[in-house]
């Protein structure tokens, strides 16, 4: 009975050397698996650990083989993880370059005429992304006419940035002969729809306003009604549309609208992006609000009214994960 119990402690230390070897082998590998340097490529000769479980044909090779599987994969996902972030970095930077130049093409000195003061004038643009798709414009076409435009591409993100280029520059183009904004909107629209297979679209109003009569001539294609703030009274939004949206589809007509600003009288352009930012709840700021807001500061300069309303829409949507379209204002105040 003593022998028997002697060689049957002999035989199960046996087997569970047999069993724990290997195991404790694996968890030794396991360890090391942690320092491996998996951005670089793993060796070609096979590990000696790997090799000497591998001759196991029960579980543990299989498990052994599994974790050889592992850091196989490992190795190249984490290479495949590395080349995704180069590649991302790469577009970030080219997306802030794309940035900068955009942000470069738009007119950004205020007072942008300081010998001219029978008006003033602000403007300010914040798009969603890195690039975006609104724009806005100023220039003199002659002494006495003032040129301005106001414009929400449809989309965001590069084809957007490309599209409000296409058309600033159209219309820059187009009011060096043309001071007609519907026949300067017929014209920019032609342009926009030949080549657009994505039907790609803008919301654009092209002013002219004279500063020696303060007489204005202007056509809106789709965008959002301007505001009006006539001196002493409460800003109201000037209802009417010339034509509809620009550049997906060709010989499109626009009607002519004309109002006349007297001294005092301000025009408060804007993009959807200010009415329709939204706060944590998908609450929008909505039309009302902006008047509201306006309505409290009728004797503040354009620079102060329009920072005004960028607080107040900031604020509306502080706590929102993030912006959700571009948003940009205008706003001309005429002295006469």
């Amino acid at each position: 009975i003593g022998l028997a119990f002697i060689g049957s402690l002999f035989i199960f230390f046996f087997l569970v050397s047999r069993i724990s070897r290997p195991l404790n082998l694996l968890a030794g590998h396991a360890k090391e698996i942690a320092g491996y340097d998996f951005s670089k490529s793993l060796p070609e000769e096979e590990d000696p650990v790997d090799k000497e479980l591998s001759g196991y044909r029960d579980e543990v090779g299989r498990l052994a083989q599994s974790f050889s599987f592992m850091k196989a994969e490992l190795s190249g996902n984490i290479k495949a993880l590395m080349e995704t972030t180069a590649s991302n970095e790469r577009i970030l930077s080219e997306l802030d370059v794309a940035r900068s130049i955009q942000m470069g093409i738009l007119p950004k000195i205020f007072p942008p005429f300081p010998d001219c003061k029978a008006f003033d004038l602000y403007a300010t643009l914040v798009p969603a992304k890195s690039v975006g798709g609104d724009l806005y414009d100023y220039y003199f076409i002659d002494e006495d006419h003032l040129c301005f435009t106001i414009g929400d591409v449809s989309g965001k993100g590069v084809p957007a940035a490309l599209f409000m280029a296409i058309t600033r520059t159209l219309v820059k183009t187009l009011a060096g002969h043309e001071k007609n904004p519907a026949r300067m909107m017929v014209q920019v629209n032609d342009a926009l729809s030949q080549d657009n297979p994505n039907t790609m679209f803008v919301t654009l109003i092209i002013g002219v306003l004279n500063i020696r009569t303060g007489h204005m001539r202007y056509a809106n294609g789709g965008h959002n009604p301007p505001i009006i703030i006539a001196a002493g009274e409460k800003p109201l939004y000037r209802k009417g549309l010339s034509g509809p949206v620009v550049g997906p589809m060709e010989e499109m007509t626009y009607s002519e609208l004309e109002m006349t600003l007297k001294p005092g009288d301000s025009l408060f352009l804007y993009t959807d992006g200010v009415t329709e930012a939204m706060d944590e709840n998908y609450q929008q700021f909505s039309d009302q609000r902006l008047l509201d807001e306006i309505a409290t500061m009728p004797t503040k300069s354009v620079t102060d009214v329009i920072n005004g309303v960028m607080g107040a829409v900031s604020n509306h949507s502080a706590k929102a994960e993030s912006q959700s379209d571009d948003i940009t204002m205008l706003m001309i105040r005429y002295n006469g």
